[in-house]
C-alpha cells in the first residue's frame, strides 16, 4: 500500500498528457501511484500513457471502454490501493508539493474529506470562481449545509481528496448517469457522509481554464445545454437526499440551493421548448417536495410560483427579482444589469 493514489481520467488530451503527469511524478511525497484511466482514447493519449507506465512503475494504466468521466474515475477507484485519494485532471497540473500538504492535513485533522484551493492558468479566474477556489481553513465534525452552501468547498471533484478506507465503506462511487454536473452530484452524497471534514486554503492544484473539447466549454456553447443539465443535477441530489433521509431535516436549504442553481437562470432564458421542458420538471420536483417548505419567504413565493406553472407572469418575474435581492444584494443585481456579471458569472458546473 502506498500512501496516496492520484486517479487521472484520459479521453483525448495527448497534448496535456506529458505536463501533467510530469507535475504528479515530481512530487516531494514520493510514495504514490497515479492511475491513469484511458476512457477509450481515439488520439495518442493511451500510447503515452503505456510509455509513461513503463518508465515509471508508480504509473498504471486502465484502457477501457469510452464511458465518460464518471465511468473513468469509478474505475480508478476500483484500481487504487493508497490511503489517501485524489483526482487529477488530465490537462491540469499540482504543485510540486501538493500530495505531502494535502496528506498532511489529512494526518493533522484526521478527517475523511479534504478539500483544498486551486489557482487558474492559463487565464484569470472570473470573480466567482476565485472565491469558489479559495477556502477558508475550517474543520466539520458533524455535517452542515453550509458546508455545501456557504463554503468554498465544491464543485470540482478534482479539488476534495479522500481517505480511502472510508470511501469504500461509505460507498459513495461518481453517478456515471450524470454527464454534465457529475462534480456536484459526488459532492452532495460526499459531505454528508463524511464523519469530519476538513477545508484548507492551501492553493495545491493548477486549472487548467477554458481547454477546447473540455466538458466545461462543451456545456458553455448553449445555455439552454446547461439549465437542462443542472436541472437533471437537482432531480438527483433530490432524489439522494430523499433516499438517504436528509431531505426533511434540511428541506429548506436543497429548495434556496436549487434556486441559486438552475431556477433563476432558466426563468431567464428566452423562450422555446427547453425552456419549458426544464421549467415543467422543476415544477413537478417543488409539487412533489413541499413548494419550498422551510424555505425563505423570497425561495417559498418563486417556487410556489413555478410549482403552479406560473413561468411568465410579471409575478413570477417579481419573484425572482425579490429573491435575486434578498440573496445577493442591490449592489449585485446593479453590476448583472450593467453587464459586468454579478456573483454567478461564470458559475461553475
Amino acid at each position: 500500500m502506498c500512501v496516496a493514489s492520484v486517479i487521472v481520467p484520459v479521453y483525448n488530451i495527448a497534448p496535456y498528457l506529458d505536463e501533467s503527469l510530469g507535475s504528479t511524478t515530481s512530487q516531494t511525497l514520493s510514495d504514490l501511484e497515479v492511475i491513469c484511466v484511458d476512457d477509450g482514447s481515439t488520439d495518442e493519449s493511451a500510447a503515452l500513457l503505456d510509455e509513461w507506465a513503463a518508465r515509471d512503475a508508480r504509473v498504471r494504466v486502465v484502457h477501457k471502454p469510452n464511458g465518460g468521466l464518471s465511468s473513468a474515475r469509478n474505475a480508478g477507484l476500483d484500481a487504487a490501493r493508497g490511503t489517501y485519494v485524489f483526482f487529477l485532471d488530465g490537462d491540469d497540473l499540482l504543485e510540486v508539493d501538493a500530495l505531502e500538504r494535502i496528506c498532511a492535513a489529512f494526518e493533522r485533522t484526521g478527517a475523511d474529506v479534504v478539500t483544498f484551493g486551486a489557482t487558474c492558468f492559463p487565464d484569470e479566474p472570473t470573480p466567482w470562481l476565485e472565491r469558489c477556489l479559495s477556502p477558508r481553513e475550517a474543520v466539520f465534525d458533524t455535517f452542515t449545509p453550509s458546508i455545501l452552501l456557504d463554503e468554498s468547498s465544491n464543485p470540482f471533484a478534482w479539488r476534495t481528496a479522500c481517505r480511502r478506507a472510508w470511501l469504500v465503506e461509505a460507498g459513495i462511487r461518481f453517478d456515471e448517469s450524470v454527464h454534465y454536473g457529475e462534480d456536484t452530484v459526488w459532492h452532495f452524497s460526499l459531505y454528508p457522509a463524511s464523519r469530519r471534514t476538513a477545508l484548507v486554503p492551501d492553493k495545491v492544484y493548477r486549472y487548467r481554464l477554458n481547454r477546447a473539447g473540455s466538458l466545461m466549454s462543451a456545456e458553455a456553447k448553449g445555455s439552454a445545454q446547461r439549465v437542462t443539465s443542472h436541472v437533471a443535477v437537482v432531480e438527483r441530489v433530490f432524489a439522494a437526499w430523499d433516499a438517504a433521509g436528509l431531505l426533511e431535516q434540511w428541506r429548506g436549504e436543497l429548495m434556496g440551493w436549487s434556486v441559486d442553481y438552475v431556477l433563476y437562470a432558466a426563468l431567464r432564458q428566452p423562450a422555446g421548448p427547453e425552456r419549458l421542458a426544464a421549467l415543467r420538471r422543476l415544477a413537478a420536483l417543488y409539487s412533489a417536495h413541499g413548494r419550498g417548505a422551510g424555505a425563505p419567504l423570497a425561495v417559498r413565493r418563486l417556487v410556489r410560483l413555478v410549482s403552479l406553472g406560473a413561468y411568465d407572469t410579471p409575478q413570477t418575474r417579481v419573484a425572482a427579482l425579490l429573491w435575486r435581492v434578498w440573496r445577493y444584494g442591490v449592489a449585485d443585481l446593479v453590476q448583472t444589469v450593467l453587464g459586468h456579471g454579478g456573483s454567478r458569472s461564470g458559475s461553475g458546473e
